[in-house]
């Protein structure tokens, strides 16, 4: 069994035979992952999750997480810098890059950094088009590279705590122009210490497991190819299948997962999103809970610690 080094601040080891267990929540101060916790009917997860608002301090994540018996820590960072992407590099961001670092070296435990997550898409500030599939200019890939390369540089000088995940959500093809792939994000290996992907069973959505565009199996092949171990980054149970509460979509997740060793992490989005009318808690479906229950809190494969 592996285990982390957590004293002298280093970064997450993969495990060689198991998943680590995390969850994501709304309050990382106590109500939040101990409801999951109990529903889970586990005493703890190895990592907590939260968010941060773009080019936000991330320091009250930090602060918030003081009281949780985690092993560490998985920040979703959205940091599309003041002006944009392109703009990181020349230097115009180094002041809050260097703040960053400093909060996240000062936790003293591993930290699992998700910069600039889903970066395919367009709801985000950092992504390559807008909201109408409009391209934005100082966001292209070629632009997420030189600021990642960049601001990985800095904080891995100052925080040696930090693991970086790269994180997409599965491969599938560009739906606006200028078309790209989606390894033309990607940093480069000596940039990346995890690959991640997020994934929601059933879902409209990062919904298969098979071998299609839109099928997690790619994200499998392509951190298998660049030698990284690979992240469930978020994963959740919710519409359209949730209206039934149909225990195939969990178990098909938890099918995928041990059959497919590279994967070293999954995490649960234990979130009520009331706005957008989805509620992930497991309290919400109970036959995936039951399932989660029999499958995952008393199996070897899943490391809680």
């Amino acid at each position: 069994m592996s285990t982390l080094t957590i004293g002298n601040a280093k970064p997450v080891i993969p495990p060689t035979d198991q998943c680590y267990v995390g969850v994501f929540t709304d309050d990382l101060e106590g109500a939040g992952w101990a409801g999951w916790e109990a529903d889970a009917q586990v005493s703890h997860v190895a990592f907590y999750g939260t968010y941060t608002v773009n080019n936000s301090s991330i320091a009250p994540q930090i602060a918030s997480s003081s009281t949780v018996p985690a092993t560490g820590l998985q920040i979703a960072w959205g940091f599309s810098g003041s002006v944009d992407l392109a703009h990181i590099p020349t230097g115009v961001d180094d002041a809050y890059i260097t703040s960053t670092a400093q909060n996240l070296a000062a936790y003293g435990k591993p930290v699992f950094l998700r910069p600039n997550w889903e970066f395919q898409g367009t709801w985000y500030p950092w992504a390559a088009w807008d909201l109408g599939g409009n391209p934005v200019t100082g966001n292209t890939p070629a632009d997420y590279v030189a600021a990642w390369q960049y601001f990985v540089t800095i904080i891995r000088s100052i925080a040696p705590n930090v693991s970086f995940v790269w994180t997409p959500f599965c491969f599938p093809p560009s739906e606006s122009s200028p078309a790209y792939l989606v390894t033309d994000w990607y940093p480069g290996n000596a940039y990346v210490d995890w690959h991640g992907t997020d994934v929601y069973p059933g879902s409209d959505y990062f919904y298969t497991y098979d071998n299609t565009v839109w099928g997690v199996d790619q994200s499998v092949k392509y951190a298998a190819r660049c030698g990284k171990p690979l992240m469930i980054a978020e994963w959740g149970i919710g519409q359209p299948q949730a209206d039934d509460d149909d225990p195939i979509w969990i178990n098909q997740h938890l099918d995928f997962i041990e059959n497919n060793p590279v994967i070293k992490m999954h995490a649960y989005f234990s979130i009520d999103d009331a706005q957008n009318g989805v509620d992930y808690q497991l309290s919400a479906w109970p036959n995936t809970r039951e399932v989660f229950r029999r499958r995952v809190a008393n199996n070897p494969r899943y490391l809680f610690s």
